[in-house]
């Protein structure tokens, strides 16, 4: 009794075993087909561990032209997919590109005069002074025109027209900015 429960056994599992070990199945354009555990996969090329000999191959994407996965493979392939999303960073409608080339952030210096206007102008000469400034572009999908966001920080310097006493004002301009270029 107890051999034939064994043997009824036997023959439930192993398939299972079988499915189990035979996860993936590739159908390359030759029309042979590869059995295996899905290892890795890539846009360029798919790994698969071999069932009998546990051996990598790794098969080239364009030689691929069916991928059956089962249910745990295929929660690899999105756990795979998942982490690469994570990677990239997609902007403008879920586009790839370059962070750089799509914010595309400046620095610089503006050195320049400083034209006192006013009633302070009676009494301070012209000055001169720097702007260091940076900015950065907002991903947008727009043809027509590109919106920047800046911050400038600046030091201006005055001497004063008195004869008398001499003396001069020192300024820091802080300035928050928004670009609109076209």
């Amino acid at each position: 009794m107890k051999k034939t429960h064994i043997v009824i056994l036997a023959f439930l599992l192993v398939p299972l075993i079988i499915i189990k070990s035979n996860a993936a199945t590739i159908v390359l354009r030759s029309g042979v087909t590869v059995k295996g555990k899905l290892i890795d996969r890539t846009d360029d090329e798919i790994t698969i561990q071999d069932p009998d000999t546990k051996q990598m191959r790794v098969i080239k994407s364009i030689f691929v032209r069916d991928l059956v996965l089962e249910r745990d493979e295929q929660k690899l392939v999105d756990k795979l997919e998942k982490k690469k999303k994570g990677r990239d960073i997609k902007l403008l409608g879920g586009e790839e590109e370059d962070l750089l080339k799509v914010l595309q952030p400046s620095i610089g210096i503006m050195p320049g005069i400083a034209l006192p206007v006013g009633k302070l102008a009676s009494r301070v000469q012209l000055g001169y002074g720097a702007l260091l400034f940076a900015d950065t572009g907002i991903p947008m999908k727009t043809d027509i025109f590109k919106v920047r966001f800046g911050l400038s920080v600046g030091f201006l310097y005055h001497q004063t027209k008195s004869t008398k006493a001499s003396s001069s004002i020192m300024m820091i301009p802080v300035v928050a900015y928004t670009r609109l270029q076209f």
